[in-house]
């Protein structure tokens, strides 16, 4: 039952690993494009 259990996890992991690891790339892109343009836009307006 240990290797059934076994082969079903690694199964799960390897189709995980696809949507899981397409999400968290464009997400920090997003993250830090905003980032960079709201100290920018901030900074002048403070002034």
């Amino acid at each position: 039952t240990a290797k059934k259990v076994l082969n079903q996890s690694k199964s799960s992991i390897d189709l995980t690993p696809d949507p899981a690891g397409k999400t968290p790339s464009p997400e920090p892109v997003k993250i830090e494009t905003p980032r960079s343009h709201t100290p920018e836009q901030k900074a002048p307006p403070v002034k």
